[in-house]
């Protein structure tokens, strides 16, 4: 399984790396980073491991620290085979939105004839037709409209980020700032993470939380929808893995002491 990391403004090169290093496991098949420079999308990605990259001395993350978001991924490849054009991030053919995923969108066999007829899309990833899908709709609507298939991150032009968090596992480190750290895997000694719950989440360019939406949950016949939290502040939706039977897959909002909640800033 893939893995990415976010860096919110001012985030140090060792810390990304460390980051990195803590989750790398069997992801070699390919390692990128996206960021802003005057307005304009910067992309490094290679066919290699994160590992050789380092050693290489490659250009990585030699931009930290930055005054906006980075996306990172390191690729474990499932959809498409080991190359530069299959690493990510991608940028959308309009070259509005780049994005990197985590996980795979199952059925983009039909979706990828559509695109190459519509938009000239030409790739055989599910990220990439991914790509083309949140910026046609919105990181919001493709959340609310998709089932499955794992994590999706897109920054914006504007240096906004958005993630849609569909499947699988995301962390949230707040930083003293009040700053956005996220990350696939964290170190647990180093950063207290929040696992994030499934939905839309908006952080702005300076890489502080804006909003989010959370989406609806639905196993065994049991149904809950939130669709706003309250205020972020107040504490974050979030899946817990402590709740007992079926109810470990519910979003619960942080709000009293409670020992299966954890509060930001506890």
């Amino acid at each position: 399984m893939c893995r990415i990391l976010f860096c919110p403004p001012n985030t140090s090169r060792k810390a990304a790396i460390d980051i990195l290093a803590n989750m790398y496991g069997e992801n070699e098949d390919g390692t990128g980073e996206v960021y802003l420079k005057d307005g304009k999308f910067v992309i490094n990605k290679y066919a290699q491991s994160l590992e050789k990259v380092l050693k290489k001395g490659k250009v990585f993350l030699n931009h930290f620290p930055h005054n906006g978001w980075t996306a990172v991924h390191i690729r474990k490849a499932s959809c498409g085979q080991v190359s530069k054009e299959n690493a990510h991030p991608f940028i959308s053919i309009d070259g509005s939105t780049a994005c990197v995923h985590n996980g795979t969108l199952p059925n983009t066999r039909l979706l990828s004839i559509y695109l190459q007829s519509r938009v000239g899309y030409v790739s055989n990833t599910d990220s990439a037709a991914a790509t083309e899908l949140i910026a046609a709709w919105g990181m919001k609507q493709f959340t609310d409209f998709i089932d499955w298939g794992g994590v999706f991150g897109a920054l914006n032009l504007d240096g906004s980020l958005e993630i849609g968090k569909i499947s699988g596992q995301l962390g949230l480190h707040y930083n003293e700032d009040k700053t956005c750290l996220i990350s696939s895997e964290f170190d647990d000694t180093k950063y207290k993470n929040i696992e994030m719950s499934r939905g839309w989440f908006k952080f702005d360019a300076a890489g502080h939380y804006v909003s989010h939406k959370i989406k609806s949950f639905e196993w065994s016949g049991y149904k809950k929808v939130v669709s706003q939290a309250a205020n972020w502040q107040d504490g974050i939706h979030y899946q817990s893995n402590e709740f007992s039977g079926y109810e470990h897959l519910l979003p619960a909002i942080y709000g009293g002491k409670d020992s299966k909640r954890t509060v930001i800033g506890d």
